[in-house]
């Protein structure tokens, strides 16, 4: 059966580089936005059940209440927490 060619695909946060190895499950390698490179399995790519390199995790949930706060204060023009 032949690999799908992933390369440059975006999941989550990370960006797949190229397949790194094959050891019964297809491996690939994928660089995260804060750009840490790590291999993670295809199927965990799939499901979802690995979008980060798990060390930024954190800058995403943070990054994503900072969005929110000016992408409300900019169409409203009130500073509100949500």
């Amino acid at each position: 059966m032949a690999i799908k060619d992933m390369t440059g695909k975006t999941f989550g946060m990370l960006t797949v580089i190229k397949l790194s190895r094959i050891s019964g499950h297809s491996i690939w390698l994928v660089r995260c936005i804060c750009g840490i490179e790590k291999e993670v399995l295809q199927n965990n790519l799939h499901s979802g059940m690995t979008v980060s390199c798990g060390r930024c995790r954190r800058l995403k949930h943070g990054l994503s209440s900072r969005l929110l706060i000016i992408t409300i204060t900019m169409t409203t023009g009130i500073n509100r927490r949500v």
